[in-house]
């Protein structure tokens, strides 16, 4: 089956791996970062703001070309977007003016 883009569908085996491989440099990136306050004591505007870093560290290394680096920093995006999605951080982004 295509997709409007006119790719292919990719085999499930495929997603799975990209996915595992993420999760994996994920959890050493958080493990590596264990003696850190936990997210769920910090503000949903502090990890947001954390998170644009992140997406800014991320276009850096898209434009070195390094492709370690720039699964590094997927990492980190996912992790921040994981702290994100997490209930128990509590407090909410300030109000856009």
């Amino acid at each position: 089956m295509s997709d409007p883009r006119g790719e292919t569908e990719r085999p499930e085996a495929e997603d799975r791996r990209v996915i595992d491989d993420l999760g994996r440099r994920q959890l050493r990136k958080m493990r590596a970062n264990g003696g850190k306050a936990h997210w769920s004591t910090v503000s949903r505007a502090w990890l947001f703001t954390r998170l644009l870093e992140e997406v800014a560290e991320l276009a850096g290394a898209i434009e070195s070309g390094d492709q370690e680096e720039i699964a590094d920093e997927c990492a980190d995006v996912a992790n921040m977007a994981a702290m994100l999605a997490d209930g128990r951080v509590s407090k909410k982004l300030p109000e856009r003016e």
